[in-house]
């Protein structure tokens, strides 16, 4: 039987609905993963995410809680900017300013690293290195580069909603955000407070279009457009120095792409055939 030492969930969002039929079928599916845990056992929670939260009534393992909104008595947490663990005592792991990779759903996912670096005994100067170390991976909040004072981020990886508002909530208020693919169901209106707050310009591709700029009309100025390359130009033309341009989709890419890396992949290749254009000028 499958039963992992240290098990783990982060989150969990209305995504896969069109094969999983419920939100309820789907978080059962996911606590599975601590089905045949034991006392000896630990399991890593979310205790922000209020769907996450109330799965600690049902492991028989131990419980150890992350949390980007402050102190825990016992687990991993963001207080003032630092990240800190707090187990049989409390230490400080790093200032998340020194870190490379941003956007909150990096910060759960270092939480939760930290965490499960802490219980296998891994001193606290050895997990800040590795994390000042490390750059990221590929279609994640990926910093892809600047033109003309404007930066891109691929966030590809982004194929629900909640990913979306993540990815948004660690950006300046002077964002152009690229959505759009297949569309999955989701529910782009919870969307619109973060929108409103955070970005200046919404440009939409793909299957799911309509059905974003209906959820979400109002709340900033919205155009469509066919295809990545007009997405990269058009987003670029809006920007001003300062400004990023960030591809966030919120859908899966499968009405025009393989996958989310050859979405990824293309609208990289696009910003240097930008960059190349202005250079040329």
């Amino acid at each position: 039987k499958f039963s992992p030492h240290i098990s783990c969930i982060l989150n969990i969002t209305p995504d896969h609905l069109d094969r999983h039929l419920s939100l309820e079928n789907y978080s059962d599916l996911k606590a599975r993963i601590f089905l045949n845990q034991k006392n000896k056992d630990f399991t890593v929670l979310n205790r922000d995410d209020a769907r996450v939260y109330p799965l600690a009534s049902k492991t028989k393992a131990q419980v150890i809680f992350v949390s980007k909104k402050g102190n825990l008595e016992r687990g991993v947490f963001l207080q003032n900017a630092r990240i800190k663990r707090r187990f049989d005592k409390e230490e400080e792991i790093v200032p998340y300013k020194e870190l490379t990779f941003s956007g909150s759903h990096n910060l759960e996912n270092i939480l939760s690293s930290v965490a499960i670096a802490s219980l296998y005994g891994v001193e606290a100067e050895i997990i800040r290195e590795a994390l000042i170390e490390f750059k990221g991976l590929p279609h994640r909040a990926e910093w892809v580069g600047e033109v003309e004072g404007v930066e891109f981020i691929n966030d590809s990886k982004a194929t629900n909603e909640d990913a979306v508002r993540s990815s948004l909530e660690f950006r300046n208020k002077r964002t152009i955000l690229i959505m759009g693919g297949k569309d999955k169901g989701a529910d782009f209106s919870s969307l619109k407070k973060v929108v409103g707050e955070k970005v200046r310009k919404l440009i939409l591709l793909g299957e799911a279009k309509r059905n974003i700029r209906n959820q979400l009309n109002g709340i900033c100025p919205i155009e469509e457009v066919e295809d990545m390359r007009e997405a990269v130009r058009q987003a670029f033309k809006d920007a001003q120095r300062g400004y990023s341009i960030l591809l966030s989709p919120g859908c899966a890419s499968f009405d025009q792409f393989k996958d989310y890396k050859e979405r990824g992949e293309v609208f990289k290749r696009e910003v240097r055939r930008l960059e190349k254009e202005i250079e040329r000028r």
